[in-house]
């Protein structure tokens, strides 16, 4: 079984978005979640299923669960899935 592949397009937003790109090598829940430097949560991208093998693609364009634009900062983002799991940081300039 191939191991789960996560790619996110860049690691600063300046007036755009960023966009996380997935596949998983099998089949289960996935969670990707932003949270600011302080750790209260921003928002949640992704909260399903995802199937094996399938590429999955969402972009973030740097906005609270809300809608409301994020101030500039650095964000984490974490990444959950069956047997694997990862955080990354994601600046924000606005």
């Amino acid at each position: 079984m191939p191991p789960p592949f996560i790619s996110v397009s860049k690691n600063m937003i300046r007036d755009d978005a960023v966009e996380f790109q997935w596949r998983l090598g099998q089949s289960g829940r996935v969670q990707i979640a932003i949270f600011n430097s302080a750790g209260e949560f921003v928002k949640t991208l992704f909260d399903q299923d995802a199937s094996a093998f399938a590429v999955y693609s969402i972009p973030w364009d740097a906005t609270n669960a809300k809608g409301e634009h994020v101030a500039s900062n650095v964000y984490v983002v974490r990444f959950n899935a069956p047997g694997f799991s990862r955080t990354y940081k994601l600046g924000v300039q606005q």
